[in-house]
């Protein structure tokens, strides 16, 4: 009897090992890709022929967290269809316009050839006006929905990605 249960102990211990090992596995994998996706964007950008009229770090991550915005305002704005709660219905529409703007926002900032700073300048407002909005307004289902707090606090981050990239353009 007590070595069934040693047995059992070793065998709840060999699982708990296991589960803990594919977990690290998966997340190593999982920071590689990010890694390498980023990799990807700054190579690209480094073997245009055109080179930035904004700093390669700042654009990098300008268009890394742009997109990344966008695709998260599309995942809520799921989330809260997904509710069935009418108080919503603003906030996915916010949501939606919000992922359009950082998507289109995301493929200017990616073109470096002939650049029209006014035209990059006007998007690049439009999308801070665009995530101070949407998160303003997931901001107020945040703490019903988290789907919601998660949206808001990648879209002020967007925003002030956004404002930041704004300061680097040239006058």
């Amino acid at each position: 009897m007590k070595r069934n249960r040693m047995l059992a102990i070793s065998i709840s211990m060999l699982f708990v090992f296991v589960s803990l090992f594919l977990t690290w596995t998966k997340s190593m994998a999982m920071a590689t890709e990010k890694n390498s996706m980023c990799h990807d964007i700054e190579d690209m950008l480094n073997d245009h022929p055109y080179k930035s009229i904004i700093g390669m770090d700042e654009l990098v991550t300008g268009i890394k967290t742009i997109y990344h915005c966008g695709n998260i305002c599309t995942i809520c704005a799921d989330a809260c269809i997904g509710e069935k709660d009418e108080a919503l219905i603003r906030c996915i529409r916010l949501n939606q316009d919000c992922a359009d703007i950082c998507e289109t926002t995301g493929r200017l900032l990616s073109r470096q050839t002939e650049t029209d700073v006014n035209i990059l300048r006007s998007q690049l407002q439009a999308c801070v006006v665009a995530c101070r909005d949407c998160g303003e307004e997931c901001k107020k289902h945040a703490e019903k929905y988290k789907h919601c707090q998660i949206c808001a606090d990648i879209c002020f981050q967007c925003e002030e990605v956004c404002n930041n990239l704004l300061a680097a353009l040239p006058q």
